[in-house]
């Protein structure tokens, strides 16, 4: 069943581009997305309470995402779509798994556990009083804005960078080395509860009319999707990456309809042969570190990634999006554009890159 999204008029026609994206096809054009806030819309709503104290209130995500739906205008494949944000969108198997949570200015971070290895495995529950929460924020969702914007699972975190944020990175690449048994076991079952975790709040969000998908990153997918990432992987080799993630890499890709990577880091261009090992993965995600070359000096990595028909997402200002698509050609190539301030602006953009791409 087709969702409603009835902030986006033309969200059929971007449905089509988005889904040709993911085929590693265009129709006529790369697929384009830009945040366009309105003239004069108000700030973000806040009581003055501490985030961590909201972010236990369902009242809080229904007035944060009331506003998000008024304030913004959804150009071209720009898409209206809600998930809880809970821990910075990064700690929840963590916090399933018994995390402490250590909140500071504009991030969350966990407590390490020192004695993590000798714990009984973690589990999932639903009776978890985050999972209830985070839960009943997608029902509230469904139940007052369920016709107006796509809705998705919140946003979550690999086993092994879950657990690097148990063990904080430096301890766990000694673990690597001393404990590798106890690495594995362990991550793979963090790894386990995400998936155990996503297939629970998407069951919610199917039993309500939402069988579809909205990463943090913009896209929408007509089934089960997330970005998958390690981002602690930037700190592993390739054989350690093969043995250490991959496997769960494996097991999250083949769980999501679609997916697509989240290449946190130049560094991390040294796994695509590994990446593309995985026949379910559809998509990477460009997501260079600071100061790292702008996009068009990895014009042969893009088209590698091309070549063994992966699509792209790639963040970039206006012109560069126009180059990119003169050098790749629109098939596979989603553009996050930033610097467009008016939907008039990302009207004429997608103009220019039709043009750009005959």
């Amino acid at each position: 069943m087709l969702p409603k999204v009835l902030d986006k008029p033309d969200f059929l026609e971007a449905k089509a581009r988005v889904e040709a994206w993911w085929a590693g096809s265009s129709l006529g054009r790369p697929v384009v997305s830009a945040a366009i806030l309105k003239p004069g819309a108000p700030p973000p709503p806040s009581d003055g309470r501490p985030r961590p104290e909201c972010e236990l209130d369902p009242q809080w995500y229904f007035a944060q995402a009331d506003w998000m739906l008024s304030a913004y205008d959804w150009p071209a494949e720009t898409m209206p779509g809600l998930f809880p944000s809970f821990a910075s969108d990064l700690l929840i198997p963590g916090v399933f798994a018994g995390a402490e949570l250590d909140y500071r200015p504009g991030t969350t971070w966990m407590k390490p556990i020192p004695d993590l290895y000798e714990r009984p495995l973690p589990a999932f529950s639903r009776d978890h009083p985050v999972f209830g929460l985070l839960d009943c924020v997608l029902r509230g969702y469904a139940e007052r804005f369920g016709d107006r914007a796509l809705l998705a699972p919140p946003a979550l975190l690999d086993g092994m960078t879950t657990l690097s944020a148990f063990r904080k990175p430096q301890q766990l690449c000694m673990d690597l080395l001393d404990r590798p048994a106890d690495v594995k076991r362990l991550s793979a079952r963090l790894n386990e509860m995400y998936v155990e975790s996503h297939q629970a709040f998407f069951a919610t969000l199917s039993g309500l009319g939402h069988a579809q998908s909205f990463t943090w990153a913009g896209i929408y997918a007509p089934g089960k999707c997330e970005m998958v990432q390690c981002d602690f992987a930037i700190m592993l080799s390739p054989e350690m990456y093969e043995e250490f993630c991959l496997p769960q890499l494996r097991r999250m890709t083949e769980y999501f309809d679609y997916s697509c990577y989240h290449m946190d880091g130049t560094p991390q261009t040294r796994f695509l042969d590994l990446l593309c090992s995985l026949p379910r993965l559809h998509a990477i995600q460009w997501n260079p570190e600071p100061p790292a070359p702008p996009p068009l000096e990895w014009l042969d990595f893009y088209r590698e990634v091309r070549r063994r028909k992966r699509s792209l997402w790639i963040a970039c200002d206006a012109d560069t999006a126009i180059e990119l698509t003169r050098q790749l050609g629109p098939d596979g190539l989603m553009l996050w554009v930033h610097g467009l301030e008016t939907v008039e602006q990302v009207d004429g953009l997608c103009r220019r890159l039709a043009a750009a791409s005959k």
